[in-house]
C-alpha cells in the first residue's frame, strides 16, 4: 500500500504524467468502460508513479461524471478530464462542457450537465 509514500506533485510533473499516461487512448464502452473506469485507471497509474490523485465526482440534476484531481504543490487543486487529458475548471451552477479547457470542439450534450455538486475523494 502506497498511503505513506505517495505525494502531491508539482504542476509540471503532473502534466508530464498526464501526457505519458495512456488511459485516454482507451475506448469508452457504455456499461463496460465508462468515465469512472477512466478516472480509476488514471488514479491507480498515478499512485504507481508515487502521486496522490483524487477521484472526483461531478453531480448534475440528470446524473453525473467522474474526473480526477491533483493537489499540486505549486498551483493547488487541478482537475483533469481523464478521457481526453484536458484541464477542467468545474464551477457549481455552470455547464460541465463549458468548464473543460480547451472548450472549442466540445459540444453541448443533449442533457442538463449543470454542475450541482463536486465531490473529491482522496
Amino acid at each position: 500500500w502506497h498511503g505513506y509514500t505517495i505525494k502531491d506533485p508539482t504542476y509540471n510533473r503532473m502534466m508530464s504524467f498526464i501526457g505519458e499516461d495512456k488511459t485516454d487512448k482507451k475506448r469508452y464502452v457504455e456499461g463496460k468502460y465508462t468515465c469512472s473506469h477512466f478516472a480509476m485507471d488514471v488514479c491507480n497509474n498515478a499512485e504507481e508513479e508515487g502521486f496522490r490523485c483524487a477521484f472526483a465526482i461531478i453531480l448534475y440534476a440528470e446524473g453525473g461524471h467522474a474526473i480526477i484531481a491533483f493537489n499540486t504543490i505549486d498551483e493547488g487543486l487541478i482537475y483533469i478530464e481523464p478521457q481526453g487529458d484536458e484541464l477542467v475548471e468545474p464551477e457549481i451552477g455552470k455547464s460541465y462542457y463549458q468548464c473543460v479547457i480547451p472548450e472549442p470542439g466540445r459540444e453541448k450534450p443533449d442533457y442538463d450537465d449543470t454542475i450541482e455538486e463536486i465531490l473529491v475523494i482522496w
